[in-house]
């Protein structure tokens, strides 16, 4: 049971300055400002009832695990894809390019198996989801067989002073062009029915300066959140943790932003491209062939085909046929 009475104070949207587009969108459409304190709570205490449900569920899966004897054999993992406003700056669920720390901010616990190092309690560095991935692959002891950009959380489980990483990123949002990225136009060019329980949202998405482009950057302390239109934000999160007040006009010149706009550069050029690791060869089977079977004796072409599959170069396969004439 959830005790109303002891739910933290909520953020309601008279107290923000600054926000993004988007938020006053959903906003718009919800149709939620006729809420009461009384109606915000009670959505809450739904959405931490849920939660405790999760923590239920969770605690029976560690039970049978211990039934089982592979309790102490397990790596487990405890995560969460997203956060939800549930309230905060009144609105009631999250949006696709708005990084406030209730969205992005989620829980993260590891326990290692048995006999694995380990030093219990909170680390406080940032960490991304996709260093789940890495620790995962690093308890198994497996390698990937293409890149990814996690790291393994195996030195921050081992010493909860140790930082795999400075800064944690995010990004969502869409170019004005992109109207197939919104949610609106998921069923098709008529929209979604004003029944669907996330209306609002897709309604909001149709604005493409609403539904922008955004990427963000944080360290723990200070967040910045950078937009194609310009609409930049800037938090001082130990100051103000509820991320109230954008500070980015009186700080745009400040060496903070400065060096984070800078990191976030050298983020994006490391991860917006991968290349495969299989050498992408210009001259396919049948390009090759293609040249080649002008020169080739028809009783030829079975041997000269396996002769290119075997990764031979266009030099090599037209050696090969003076090589083997009859």
């Amino acid at each position: 049971m959830i005790d109303k009475d002891r739910l933290p104070g909520r953020i309601s949207k008279e107290e923000v300055s600054g926000k993004s587009l988007i938020m006053e969108e959903i906003r718009k459409y919800s149709g939620m400002d006729g809420y009461t304190e009384e109606m915000w709570t009670e959505m809450r205490t739904v959405y931490l009832a849920q939660c405790a449900m999760v923590d239920d569920l969770f605690g029976k899966l560690c039970d049978a695990l211990k039934r089982t004897g592979e309790y102490d054999n397990s790596v487990i993992f405890v995560l969460s894809d997203h956060g939800d406003f549930a309230g905060d700056y009144d609105l009631p669920e999250k949006a696709q390019n708005t990084f406030e720390d209730c969205l992005t901010r989620v829980p993260l616990l590891v326990k290692p198996p048995k006999g694995e190092k380990v030093d219990p309690g909170i680390a406080m560095g940032v960490v991304e989801l996709v260093d789940f991935y890495a620790t995962a692959m690093d308890y198994a002891g497996v390698a990937p067989d293409h890149d990814h950009f996690g790291f393994s959380l195996r030195p921050v489980i081992e010493n909860r002073e140790n930082r795999i990483r400075k800064y944690a990123f995010s990004e969502g949002g869409r170019r004005e062009s992109e109207e197939q990225c919104d949610e609106f136009h998921s069923k098709g060019p008529e929209g979604t029915e004003k029944g669907n329980e996330y209306w609002a949202r897709m309604m909001a998405q149709c604005n493409p300066l609403a539904h922008e482009k955004g990427t963000m950057i944080t360290d723990g302390k200070y967040k910045y959140v950078e937009r194609l239109s310009g609409r930049h934000e800037f938090y001082d999160l130990e100051a103000d943790p509820g991320e109230r007040h954008n500070l980015y006009e009186q700080c745009k010149d400040m060496e903070t932003v400065r060096k984070m706009r800078s990191a976030m550069l050298s983020w994006y050029q490391n991860t917006c491209d991968v290349v495969p690791r299989a050498y992408d060869s210009r001259f396919t089977e049948e390009r090759m062939w293609a040249i080649v079977r002008n020169f080739c004796p028809p009783q030829k072409e079975e041997e000269m085909r396996t002769y290119i599959r075997s990764g031979a170069t266009l030099q090599e396969c037209i050696g090969w046929l003076f090589r083997n004439q009859d």
